[in-house]
């Protein structure tokens, strides 16, 4: 299947604890190859990640990354105030 024979103006929205290349994790590699493959389908992809210090949103190679800014761990888990509104 060609990218033309598939319907344009998807977007999807990763969403994981950490990134790369803040952290370069299998899962966080896996949601890197994911977007950059999808954009060859005519897929925008923007991840959204949970970080300490987080800086401000940036493109990363075909990509836009976006960093909230975590509020506290349950489990291991990071949880985010500010990433409730941002989407």
């Amino acid at each position: 299947m060609k990218s033309s024979d598939l319907p344009g103006g998807m977007r999807v929205l990763h969403f994981y604890k950490t990134v790369y290349p803040d952290s370069l994790g299998g899962t966080e590699q896996f949601i890197r190859h994911l977007a950059l493959a999808a954009r060859k389908f005519g897929i925008e992809s923007t991840v959204l990640a949970l970080s300490d210090s987080p800086r401000p949103s940036r493109k990363i190679e075909s990509y836009t990354l976006h960093q909230a800014k975590k509020t506290f761990d349950v489990a291991s888990m990071g949880v985010s105030i500010e990433a409730v509104g941002m989407f």
